[in-house]
């Protein structure tokens, strides 16, 4: 980021400093420009929280209008902080697999209902159960058990799929 003068100029050694709204943010100004050559370099932006996060700019005392809203959107899938709760069945009657996406920084992951496999083994095999995205990272695939017995699930989320 270079400060600019009402013409257009460069305007050498001028403080410009960053702030973003919303939680798990971090704006780092230290490599917002090169002081020797005025150029220009990004400005490394992270947030742990998803949501918009409206960023402003200072320079100097003086606070800049224009400000740029960054949309941050939950990480890939963690299995450590996923998981899936699988209630015990009744032959005859349908059981619901209930899954929750969860990334690295414990933020709910949606819309990726396409790229969860469930299938079952066991005493009443089932290849593949269709998944349905229940909003906020829940998802849910239920499947109806006709023998008794003992049945196992697999959940695998293929992180390539959005």
């Amino acid at each position: 980021m270079t400060a600019r003068d009402a013409f257009d100029n460069p305007v050498p050694g001028a403080t410009v400093t960053l702030s973003a709204t919303g939680d798990g943010k971090r704006a780092d100004p230290a490599g917002a420009a090169d002081e020797e050559r005025l150029v220009p370099r990004p400005v490394p932006m992270s947030a742990a929280v998803p949501g918009d996060h409206v960023v402003s700019a200072t320079i100097g005392s003086t606070p800049i209008a224009e400000t740029v809203t960054v949309t941050v959107s939950a990480g890939t899938p963690s299995a450590s902080r996923s998981g899936a709760t699988v209630p015990a069945g009744t032959a005859g009657q349908g059981t619901t697999v209930e899954i929750r996406l969860k990334d690295a920084q414990d933020n709910d992951v949606a819309g990726r209902a396409s790229a969860i496999s469930v299938s079952v083994t066991g005493d009443n095999p089932k290849s593949s159960l269709s998944v349905t995205d229940q909003g906020g990272g829940r998802y849910t695939a239920a499947y109806t058990p006709t023998k008794a017995g003992t049945d196992r699930g697999a959940i695998e989320v293929v992180a390539a799929r959005r």
